[in-house]
């Protein structure tokens, strides 16, 4: 779902970058991207939160979302470092080798603290 979700944001970006021009193609690009930017805030987070809980997809997908907006400036600065791996991929593939293992492994000690605060007392 998130998969199919990412591809038509991304796809609309791309059509509205080539077809469009004027400040409603401008408001439309900023909109999308702004869409893509949460959605993939969302992912960051639904993939630990799949990891930790047993629930269905739906109420995965609302815990990451929850998460998202309730937890706003780690979510910040996860998507910081999100982009910084990003980056030094796009620098060079080698980065390949170890950026992904570091970035989980900076991601896990980000967001293992706040999954504890969701979990049942027992």
């Amino acid at each position: 779902i998130l998969g199919s979700v990412n591809f038509l944001l991304q796809l609309n970006i791309g059509i509205l970058y080539k077809k469009t021009s004027g400040l409603m193609g401008i408001f439309f690009i900023i909109f999308y991207l702004l869409l893509f930017v949460l959605e993939t805030a969302v992912i960051l987070y639904c993939f630990p939160v799949l990891s930790r809980f047993a629930m269905n997809a739906g109420w995965n997908l609302k815990l990451a979302i929850y998460m998202v907006f309730r937890y706003f400036p780690a979510t910040i600065v996860i998507l910081i470092l999100f982009a910084v791996a990003l980056l030094l991929l796009y620098i060079s593939p080698l980065f390949l080798l170890f950026v992904p293992s570091c970035f989980i492994l900076v991601l896990q000690q980000l967001v293992e603290p706040l999954l504890q605060k969701h979990m049942p007392k027992q």
